[in-house]
């Protein structure tokens, strides 16, 4: 069972602080995900960046949890710059689109690779998530090969709908009690401190 809460505190205090990342092709939904967890909502603006910031707490098992949240644009000509946000990235969420067969060749040969060349974490989590989920009519990304390369780099997977608020959050509570519980933070990037918690709601499932 999971319990937790969220609040749109950004300065209030936090035991642990955890750097996320998107990574994968243009229109894959990163940026839909990232909005839907962080705010809630699925519009988006325009994008001036190569990368585009944003900051959630939560409370999670008894644990005040800070993310940063890194959406990563997916073109080749930003690599420079999104290479910098891969190195202390704890969770990578390595997307690609299941109607679009090219997004997941892409994800599997290009972007694993760049998470693996440039992460200096020693401890992190990729998660790979499929979306579009809704769109099954259109689907051209075979369950097998999804599953072959899993099972090839134990990864977990995740097929959902960007815009489905309760898909998004279980993917990043799932994600943050996992490096937590196996002790993949440093001493650095934990702050232990008195909880004062505001404006939570708690769910339980």
């Amino acid at each position: 069972m999971i319990i937790h809460g969220y609040s749109s505190y950004l300065n209030m205090d936090y035991d642990y602080l955890l750097q996320v990342i998107t990574i994968g092709d243009v229109n894959c939904g990163k940026s839909v995900l990232i909005k839907m967890y962080a705010e809630g909502i699925s519009e988006l603006y325009p994008s001036r960046l190569g990368v585009e910031f944003s900051v959630k707490t939560i409370e999670l098992n008894g644990m005040v949890i800070k993310q940063r949240l890194f959406d990563t644009c997916g073109q080749e000509r930003y690599l420079g710059l999104q290479r910098s946000y891969y190195r202390g990235a704890h969770i990578c969420a390595l997307m690609f689109d299941l109607t679009r067969i090219e997004s997941f060749d892409r994800a599997c040969n290009f972007w694993y690779r760049e998470i693996k060349k440039n992460i200096v974490n020693d401890f992190y989590e990729i998660i790979l998530i499929g979306t579009k989920v809704d769109l099954m009519d259109k689907r051209q990304v075979p369950q097998e090969q999804i599953d072959a390369f899993c099972n090839q780099y134990d990864l977990p997977y995740k097929a959902i709908n960007v815009k489905c608020k309760t898909d998004v959050e279980n993917i990043f509570d799932e994600a943050s009690l996992k490096v937590i519980k196996k002790g993949k933070i440093t001493k650095c990037e934990r702050k232990i401190i008195p909880k004062q918690i505001k404006a939570k709601r708690t769910i339980c499932y």
